[in-house]
């Protein structure tokens, strides 16, 4: 079972990064972010059970960057 959290996370990041390669979503899309802040979660777990906490580490910093973006996109914050 965890290895098909870590799948699904593995599969929307690439994703999301594959979309925003060939111009199909931008970094600021709300779809973007949520892949992104899915698959972080999903690997989170996996890391996780893999006691792999550098990954925890990183991936929840990936996760709270794209929840923040989800919630207060780029475009509508004051510069």
């Amino acid at each position: 079972m965890i290895m098909a959290i870590g799948s699904v996370g593995l599969i929307c990041l690439i994703v999301a990064f594959t979309l925003v390669d060939i111009g199909k979503l931008k970094p600021s899309d709300r779809v973007y972010n949520f892949l992104n802040f899915i698959g972080s979660l999903a690997l989170i777990l996996y890391s996780l059970d893999l006691g792999a906490y550098i990954f925890v580490i990183l991936e929840s910093f990936w996760a709270v960057i794209s929840l923040f973006e989800i919630i207060i996109p780029h475009n509508s914050r004051k510069e």
